[in-house]
């Protein structure tokens, strides 16, 4: 990207301790005189000290940092930070923008959800309250049926006492005749 993309010879300022007016291309070649395919102890710090050196360093063993990852720190650090933070804060943006139209969707979702369960624990309530009349009608209708069964059985009962009582009467009538 630094030799071939469209920005690659376009010079730009950076402020990185002083303004400097640089091109990426240029600041490749400092740090990478030879290209990647070249020896990796032919590249630079900083056009000069060769990143060998720097690698021995202590820090930079300690971390256990590789040459490559020397060489983006290098660049990082150096007047490319500015391109690089654009790009990075472009994506942060652009990933910024996405999780808050996910997050929407989520609690688009979530309240679908719970507006779908609000309505399922309503209609259970019905049904329960369905049933449960529905069983009180049961339960009335059966209590009637006893009552009218009870009458029926009273009614009887009090046909057969009074033709008993008829029954003895006549008896009565005719022992005494």
């Amino acid at each position: 990207e630094h030799l071939g993309a469209k920005d690659s010879d376009e010079a730009f300022e950076a402020f990185n301790g002083e303004l400097r007016t640089t091109k990426p291309a240029d600041e490749w070649r400092k740090v990478l005189p030879k290209g990647v395919g070249g020896d990796i102890n032919t590249f630079t710090y900083d056009g000069k000290t060769k990143l060998s050196k720097n690698m021995m360093k202590k820090k930079a063993r300690k971390a256990k940092l590789r040459k490559h990852e020397l060489v983006a720190l290098r660049l990082y650090t150096g007047p490319m930070f500015k391109k690089y933070n654009t790009v990075l804060r472009d994506a942060v943006g652009f990933l910024n923008e996405e999780l808050k139209t996910r997050m929407e969707e989520a609690r688009t979702r979530k309240k679908k959800a719970l507006t779908e369960k609000q309505e399922l624990e309503k209609g259970m309530e019905e049904a329960q309250a369905l049933k449960a009349n529905t069983l009180a009608s049961d339960e009335e209708e059966e209590m009637r049926e006893e009552a009218m069964a009870l009458a029926s059985d009273e009614e009887e009962a009090m046909s057969l006492a009074s033709d008993k009582e008829e029954n003895l009467g006549e008896e009565a009538t005719a022992l005494t005749a």
